[in-house]
């Protein structure tokens, strides 16, 4: 997929506001809006507005990190076959592109507190050595890749240091 293909957080919301594709015709819906991690997309824009009022009727949350449509129906979010037949294909379509779209590229910013747990499973992945070094190895690739995608590989240069620093001075205390 080339970049220009991607397809930022702020415009699936826009997207599915003001396409006439996915608009069904009767000029009320559906609606999006983005609240913390996730897109509400609901059956109209009144229904978004109401929402403090009672429960309004919301066709699915798409979860802002979403890999893959599998995701959404794993959830019973998403019943595609339904959506299909009352004419929200474009719909589906969009959220498929968005979902294939990388994290880093969809404009989403991550909370101190998921950068926290970031850096904590980066902790726990250099200290246990109950596994293969293999293994662990893959952990730590696969953990900088992500950290790397959000912008944080002075967190995972830090953490790294911080392993290493940590092992010396055990080292030296035990020597």
């Amino acid at each position: 997929m080339n970049a220009n293909s991607y397809i930022t957080t702020d415009e699936l919301v826009y997207t599915i506001n003001h396409s006439k594709e996915i608009d069904r015709g009767d000029e009320m819906g559906p609606f999006a809006v983005k609240r913390g991690k996730y897109v509400y997309v609901y059956r109209t824009w009144q229904d978004a507005r109401d929402e403090e009022e009672s429960k309004p009727m919301w066709l699915m949350m798409i979860p802002v990190n979403i890999e893959s449509l599998s995701e959404l129906h794993e959830r019973e979010d998403l019943d595609a076959d339904d959506l299909e037949s009352k004419g929200f294909w474009p719909l589906i379509e969009l959220i498929s592109k968005y979902a294939h779209t990388p994290l880093v590229f969809r404009g989403t910013v991550l909370s101190e507190n998921d950068k926290e747990e970031l850096r904590h499973r980066l902790m726990g992945y250099l200290k246990d050595h109950t596994v293969s070094e293999d293994y662990r190895n893959g952990r730590l690739d696969a953990i900088r890749s992500i950290m790397g995608q959000f912008d944080m590989e002075d967190d995972y240069d830090a953490g790294k240091g911080s392993y290493k620093a940590m092992k010396i001075k055990a080292g030296v205390e035990s020597a």
